[in-house]
């Protein structure tokens, strides 16, 4: 008999522990439809989900922002990624390319001091998340939270010589993660 061993965790307040900031709401499903690429549908359930997280890459901390959408593909439910912003440079032009994660550079500021969480994302100079919240207390684990898997969609395309989009036909480039509550 064996046993998984426990993930191994930093001391309170490390990136190891990759801190996160998760927000959803729903939204008209319409609005979400209009930023879909073709063989994209809206989900069922109309929601955005915004991702704001620190983590450590290439040993030095990487702060992002993750923003995804209930999106189908071919009849399988999932999340399309609208765009993922993060403040390391020289990632963004590779992920591109090679994987289809729509990243682009975004300064990212995320913190919990205490009780109190703040976080803002900026872009060319244009701040267009903001957050303040304090913290209520600890989360209830719930059965379907203990283990799950989100299928989540990302866009390979190749561009024509003229550089026109939807040349040829899109790759949906499917990636499933699988989430665990850890307690």
């Amino acid at each position: 008999m064996s046993q998984t061993p426990a993930p191994t965790m930093g001391r309170p307040g490390d990136i190891i522990n990759w801190p996160m900031l998760k927000i959803s709401y729903e939204t008209d499903p319409e609005c979400i439809a209009k930023l879909l690429p073709p063989g994209v549908e809206p989900g069922k359930n109309p929601t955005v989900k915004i991702i704001i997280y620190n983590f450590p890459v290439l040993n030095e901390p990487e702060y992002g922002v993750v923003v995804n959408v209930a999106a189908d593909v071919d009849g399988v439910e999932g999340e399309y990624t609208l765009g993922i912003g993060i403040d390391q440079e020289a990632a963004i032009a590779g992920s591109k390319e090679r994987w289809g994660q729509p990243k682009f550079f975004a300064e990212t500021k995320y913190y919990r001091i205490f009780d109190e969480v703040k976080a803002s994302v900026t872009h060319q100079g244009y701040t267009f998340l903001e957050f303040s919240g304090k913290v209520k207390g600890p989360v209830e684990i719930t059965e379907d939270l203990q283990d799950f898997e989100v299928n989540e969609w990302w866009v390979k395309y190749s561009r024509a010589v003229d550089m026109m989009p939807y040349k040829f036909d899109c790759i949906f480039w499917p990636i499933v993660n699988t989430y665990s509550a850890q307690p």
